[in-house]
């Protein structure tokens, strides 16, 4: 009696057992179940999200793109452009052409610099035009020092030939007056004889 008492004693262990061992495997099975759909949930989570840093990312590229492309634009038309506009003006200037006024363009230091310039270029016509009055007056008066310098020099070479001829009458006055003395002394001396 006893080994069947034990044998059914066995037998219900072995049938709590594997109920046990049944509801485990079901617990563990749903957990796993549980756990692949959480993960899956997560998974999907993060694609999402991650998708989203992406658009998030490539926008603010984007965005940094338009943002240089237009401190690009704009630096070339309120800098670079007027900044060339005010070399083309150094060279005139540099070639002596000044009789174009400097249009000023830009803004603020930009601008301040355009009418710098054209105050600079102003000041340096005045300046040239002065210079050039000044010029012509000094080759007017040099030329009329010339031409009075010839007439000058003209008066002086008839004075000269004037004074020659006078020389000239002179020294026959001269031959003149010793022959007349001549002629007087012989004069005197044939009247004393007589």
């Amino acid at each position: 009696d006893s080994t069947a008492r034990d044998l059914s004693g066995y037998r219900s262990g072995q049938s709590r057992l594997h109920d046990m061992n049944a509801a485990f495997m079901e617990s563990a099975d749903a957990f796993m179940t549980a756990s692949q759909q959480r993960g899956a949930t997560l998974v999907d989570d993060f694609g999402v999200m991650a998708d989203g840093l992406r658009m998030l990312i490539g926008a603010a590229i984007l965005a940094s793109l338009i943002a240089i492309a237009l401190v690009m634009w704009g630096m070339t038309r309120h800098v670079v452009t007027p900044l060339n506009g005010l070399l083309e003006h150094f060279e005139r200037i540099a070639e002596g052409r000044l009789e174009r006024p400097v249009r000023a363009r830009g803004q603020r230091d930009v601008r301040r610099l355009f009418e710098a310039l054209d105050g600079m270029r102003q000041r340096l016509a005045a300046n040239v035009g002065e210079v050039r009055a000044s010029s012509q007056t000094i080759h007017r008066d040099t030329q009329r020092i010339a031409e009075d310098s010839q007439a000058l020099a003209s008066r002086t070479e008839r004075q000269a030939a004037a004074l020659e001829e006078t020389a000239a009458s002179m020294a026959q006055l001269t031959a003149t007056v010793g022959r007349n003395a001549e002629h007087a002394e012989r004069a005197v001396t044939l009247a004393a004889t007589a």
